[in-house]
Formats: C-alpha cells, structure tokens, sequence
C-alpha cells in the first residue's frame, strides 16, 4: 500500500496576504474587467500574421500619428490608473504606473525607434498586472487563443 504524503498543489499564503481573489467586490470585478479589456486593446489587440506577435492601438496610433497619437493613448493609460486609484491602490504604486505612462510616451514620441519601443514595452499591461498583483491575484493572461472566462476580451 502506497503511503499517504502531504503536500500543497497551490503554494502557501504570502505573508502579509491580505487580498483573495473572493474578497474583490462586484464593483471592483467590474473595474478590473475593464482595465483589462483596455489596456488589451491599448497593447495586444492585433495579432502579426506569421510572427505571432501582438501589436495593440498604442503602438498603431503612435505610428500613424507621431507625437499626437502617442499623447491621445496615454490618455486612455491615465484611465486605467484612475481605475487603479478608485480600486484603492497606494499612492507609490499609482506613481509607477504614472511613470510607466510617462516613459511609454516619452520614448513613444521619437520617430522610427519610439515605435518599436511601442511594439516591445506593454506598459499597460504591465500597469493592469501591478492591479492584479495588489489584489494577489495572478499576471493578467497574454494569450488570445481562448476567450476569457465570461466571454469578454
């Protein structure tokens, strides 16, 4: 007879854990799915044929409308840290975000390499992963290939 062993599939609790993914209100679910589905279509939205690589309407926008087009979708960037703030985020990290925005635009703004710096960094996404890590919930998932639970982006 085999003997009987513990173990945890999942791993223990973090210290200072706070935040379960059942303690999110309805509300705040609903922000979350928000933010996710934008900064999906702000970073990842359009798959590349035959590189399978996603390409989102920052860096599209940015590369049609220099300088413009980069102002316009940090905008809609600014939108999620305000979601970040309504979500109760501290201060600290809703600088990052802000920062993250900033340096997006920044370097978004150059000509030629500011629109590959748009195609290689997601700060949105990264923005909506620091969100998701507060709430101690696992990075947002990057692949397309199956719709989400709910059907939604």
């Amino acid at each position: 007879m085999p003997n009987e062993t513990d173990f945890e599939v999942l791993p223990p609790e973090m210290p200072g854990a706070s935040y379960t993914p059942t303690d999110l209100t309805p509300d705040q679910e609903l922000i979350l799915k928000q933010v996710e589905k934008l900064a999906r279509i702000l970073d990842s939205a359009i798959n590349i044929p035959g590189l399978n690589w996603r390409v989102g309407a920052d860096g599209v926008i940015g590369m049609l409308l220099p300088v413009v087009g980069d102002v316009a979708t940090s905008l809609a960037s600014g939108f999620i840290v305000v979601q970040a703030g309504r979500l109760g985020l501290p201060r600290a990290k809703l600088a990052k975000m802000v920062m993250n925005i900033l340096v997006d635009t920044g370097v978004g703004s150059v000509p030629f390499a500011g629109d590959i710096f748009d195609l290689v960094v997601k700060a949105n996404l990264k923005n909506v992963d620091m969100i998701r890590e507060h709430f101690q919930l696992p990075p947002m998932e990057r692949s397309w290939k199956t719709p989400p639970k709910g059907g939604d982006l």
